[in-house]
């Protein structure tokens, strides 16, 4: 403690140099925690449910799809239930789907979750008031209308009333019993990614009027997920096994339904978080390598200090002092910069979790509570103690090399080489991490403006996306779904600002909610077909054009096609190429995979050009394989009124929502935004991640030059006497400044080869976040190189200027 003391009282005199590390080593503790206590909470802790970590998401596994992630039907849950010994428990549940509610507070649209009754069992839920659904509920296909309502619904629309136990509320026309509302704590999984939160569940056997007669019996309706528990026991790898079997079993007895079809189990948490997982790893990483250049800064920083020292440490070596109490005070300096880096630190990262509660662009809930807690205190003082072992590591190899100096060798000419050997370590580590850091900012850079520029294949521009949901006894029948989407249109078109309506189905433009299977009738009688996953549009006459996708070959939809046989379609060009190569495709035929007698045939009227309606994450990595149906043939009970206006499209939003009101008055806007705002979202979490990447790249790159500076101007210093007297003997200024900086950058030269060779490894961690970016091309690490090479140059530069200011006469005096 008095070594510490003295540590502090001794650094207070020189306070330059105090804060110069306590800020270099406060920023990289700072970025560091912060970032930790961002992964800790979103992708460390276990989810708030009941031995989470035994928990398991069920998903398909489609051919052509990047990797698992596909719905399931019922009935495939139910085959599953039976035959899997590895899950002792496996529920269904479909994603919250708004649909009409009229309550206490008049129609609203409400989030409807869907749920096999032991859903509640594995998640943990429990009533606040009354019951939840259980075994009883679903004996019997659409015989047991009863509801549990969330405690926001019950508050919002019921007037948390305490007897609404036994009322009444009519969802999708059909008329329900309240038997109880959900506890305020429960929190629903779409709570945990983001989602829309659950206002309502009601019992799978009651889904029939949400998702049609046939969808609890019908094995091609997959729209449902499964959550299941391990078994006592058992792995993730023996169910991933057990379920591999059921697959190919379901394949063999069901192959119109289940041909090629997989199945796979991951970890719920990891499920939920897995868009996430990368993007926060990699800023983590980024966040550890500006801490290890920060602590390497601020070694270079002590390294110079014990050089400083040099005759004192001799001296009191002369005078019998150990080892031990030589390196205690310049140890006691480490821990008293790193108490302080600690504090500043803390400082750092809670303003950075500030920013992120307020502005980070994720809508994951457990990020607005982010903070600094327990654990990150702990994280923080791991960090702190590394970065003392590092110093300190330094610091003894100095006193150790000084107690073992000559008495005369304080006087030498020359350079202290152990020093100067230290600090060029240093640097090139430095600059090695730097450059690692530069060339991966770059790629995710460089990937955000080809995501950014990436062609939709329609226009975007001034668009607006009305959802409604047309279910319950008002839309059984196609006529009733046709008329509402032609006196929707009319009235939508009618409102002022509005230049242009059309309608889509069951998405929107540029996000399909739809998949399906289908073949080209020449192979509809083979044996073993392949199967292309196509994706599904419904669209209105002349939305393609409203849209401006264009027409390649052929027409588009027309009013006249409502009454065409068989069933009219447009297909994109990728589509016409892989199902007709070398063929005209227009007049071609296909259908669905489907055990349905007779199977619904589509003829070829157009061919449009491709468009990124999966988003662009995945229209970059899967070929634009669509079909549009016609709306009027087809109608799609989930639809999105699409509106473009010349000026501010928000301005007309209340027009368009008047224009819904006019069409149905009953029917409540499921949802409205403009497409500049549902595109933005898309761009987010390559937007945050190259955002931080960028800044800790950015600071480490400054960390870098300093360094490099800091050890050419020691250089100087040391080498003042060595540098007069060659200057006096002849040599010239310029000679003698490009002799330092040639040293310079030979050691930049090193760090950058060192850095750009382990940044090519590590780029393949980066690859979830590149698209249509190569993480091997030669031109991002040979801009990276030239980047560095010329902050390289002019931090060796600008300290090697003083060269010009030597006087050779006051150092020969001197001597």
């Amino acid at each position: 403690m008095r070594d510490l003391k003295l540590a502090f009282r001794t650094l207070s005199h020189r306070p330059v140099f105090f804060a110069a590390a306590t800020l270099t080593l406060g920023l990289g503790l700072g970025a560091a925690v912060a970032t930790f206590a961002i992964v800790d909470r979103l992708l460390l802790r276990p989810l708030d449910y009941p031995r989470a970590d035994r928990l398991v998401f069920v998903t398909g596994f489609l051919p052509g799809e990047a990797g698992p992630g596909s719905s399931l039907s019922i009935m495939e849950i139910a085959d599953i239930r039976a035959r899997a010994r590895t899950l002792s428990s496996l529920a269904a549940y479909a994603d919250s789907r708004p649909l009409d509610v009229a309550a206490d507070s008049g129609p609203q649209s409400a989030r409807v979750n869907f749920v096999n009754t032991n859903w509640f069992e594995l998640l943990g839920a429990h009533s606040a008031i009354g019951r939840l659904l259980n075994a009883s509920d679903e004996q019997t296909v659409g015989a047991h209308p009863v509801a549990v309502v969330s405690d926001a619904f019950w508050r919002t629309h019921l007037g948390a009333r305490q007897n609404v136990i036994g009322s009444t509320l009519r969802i999708a026309d059909v008329p329900y019993t309240v038997v109880g509302v959900m506890s305020p704590a429960f929190r629903d999984m779409s709570y945990e990614y983001g989602g829309d939160v659950t206002d309502i569940w009601l019992s799978m056997s009651m889904s029939a009027p949400a998702y049609g007669p046939t969808f609890l019996t019908t094995r091609s309706s997959r729209v449902v997920w499964g959550i299941g528990r391990l078994a006592d026991g058992v792995t993730i790898d023996q169910a991933r096994s057990e379920l591999n079997g059921i697959a190919r079993d379901l394949e063999r007895e069901f192959p119109d339904s289940n041909r090629r079809m997989g199945l796979h189990a991951e970890r719920l948490d990891l499920w939920i978080f897995r868009d996430a997982r990368t993007p926060f790893f990699v800023v983590l990483i980024g966040a550890l390598a500006l801490l290890a250049v920060g602590a390497l800064n601020v070694t270079g920083l002590l390294v110079v200090r014990m050089a400083e020292r040099s005759r004192d440490l001799i001296v009191r070596r002369a005078l019998g002092a150990s080892t031990g109490q030589l390196a205690r005070p310049a140890v006691a300096e480490s821990l008293a910069i790193a108490m302080s880096a600690a504090v500043a630190g803390a400082g750092v990262g809670a303003v950075l979790l500030s920013l992120v509660r307020t502005s980070a662009p994720y809508v994951f809930p457990r990020l607005q509570v982010v903070q600094l807690d327990g654990r990150s205190v702990v994280v923080l003082g791991v960090l702190a103690s590394l970065a003392v072992a590092v110093t300190a590591i330094a610091t003894l190899a100095m006193v150790r090399w000084r107690g073992q100096l000559a008495a005369g060798a304080a006087r030498a000419v020359t350079a202290d080489r152990l020093t100067v050997r230290l600090q060029r370590a240093l640097v090139v580590g430095e600059v090695a991490l730097a450059v690692i850091l530069l060339a991966g900012s770059t790629l995710v850079v460089k990937s955000l403006r080809v995501f950014e520029r990436t062609p939709l294949g329609f226009d975007s521009a001034g668009l607006v996306n009305t959802r409604m949901e047309l279910r319950g006894t008002r839309y059984v029948e196609n006529p009733a779904v046709v008329a509402f989407g032609q006196s929707l249109l009319e009235q939508a078109r009618a409102v002022p600002g509005v230049d242009d309506a059309f309608l889509w189905g069951p998405g929107r433009p540029g996000y399909v909610t739809w998949i399906s299977f289908v073949l080209p009738e020449r192979v509809v009688n083979v044996p073993d077909p392949e199967r292309v996953m196509v994706t599904r549009h419904n669209v209105s006459a002349g939305a393609l054009a409203s849209a401006g996708i264009p027409i390649l070959r052929g027409r588009e939809f027309r009013a006249s096609d409502r009454t065409a046989e068989p069933f009219v379609a447009v297909v994109s060009q990728s589509m016409a190429e892989k199902f007709w190569p070398g063929q005209d495709p227009i007049g071609q035929r296909f259908s669905f995979i489907t055990p349905l007698t007779p199977r619904p045939w589509f003829q070829v009227i157009g061919v449009a050009a491709d468009a990124a309606h999966r988003r662009r994450t995945y229209s970059l990595r899967l070929p634009a394989y669509d079909y549009y149906q016609f709306f009027d043939q087809r109608p799609e009970r989930s639809v999105t009124l699409v509106t473009r206006s010349s000026a501010d499209p928000a301005a007309a939003m209340p027009g368009i929502r008047a224009a819904v009101q006019g069409a149905d008055p009953a029917l409540p806007v499921r949802d409205m935004r403009t497409m500049a705002d549902l595109l933005g979202e898309e761009e987010t979490t390559f937007r945050f991640a190259s955002g931080l990447l960028s800044g800790f790249a950015a600071l480490t790159f400054l960390f870098a030059a300093a360094g490099l500076y800091a050890m050419v101007s020691y250089v100087m210093t040391l080498r003042g006497r060595e540098l007069a007297l060659r200057s006096a003997l002849g040599a010239s200024r310029g000679r003698l400044f490009r002799s330092l900086v040639l040293n310079g950058v030979r050691l930049g030269v090193v760090g950058i080869g060192l850095g750009l060779i382990a940044a090519r490894f590590s780029a393949t961690f980066l690859d979830a976040l590149l698209y249509g970016v190569d993480p091997h091309g030669v031109e991002t690490y040979a801009l990276t190189a030239i980047a560095m090479l010329i902050i390289v140059v002019a931090a060796t530069a600008v300290p090697a200027l003083r060269v010009r200011r030597i006087e050779a006469s006051r150092a020969l005096r001197a001597e």
